[in-house]
């Protein structure tokens, strides 16, 4: 469901060896869009797949903003936004290359 290098970040992630980043959420999110977008099988499973991945991000960020500022916090927010952006370029590449 995942590229192989999003794997290993996520085990180096797992291990805490890395933060649960922005970029590595954002790329886990792209991998389940274009395995959704290919999947024939009951998508609904991906869901149960991805849920505990989305609540690890969940925890990684609230620890990276518990001492934070509100304003702080945005911050965090908006950069995550921008590492959507930014990564959108790889989900066309998957999308269109590997369809």
């Amino acid at each position: 469901i995942i590229s192989s290098d999003t794997f290993k970040s996520l085990e180096k992630a797992a291990r805490g060896e890395v933060p649960f980043s922005a970029e590595l959420w954002v790329r886990i999110v792209y991998d389940f869009v274009y395995t959704f977008h290919i999947w024939k099988r009951n998508r609904h499973k991906l869901i149960d797949i991805m849920a505990p991945l989305y609540f690890g991000r969940a925890g990684a960020f609230m620890t990276e903003t518990e001492n934070l500022t509100n304003e702080q916090a945005e911050q965090i927010i908006e950069h995550q936004a921008t590492v959507f952006e930014k990564e959108k370029e790889y989900l066309i590449k998957r999308w269109f290359n590997e369809s």
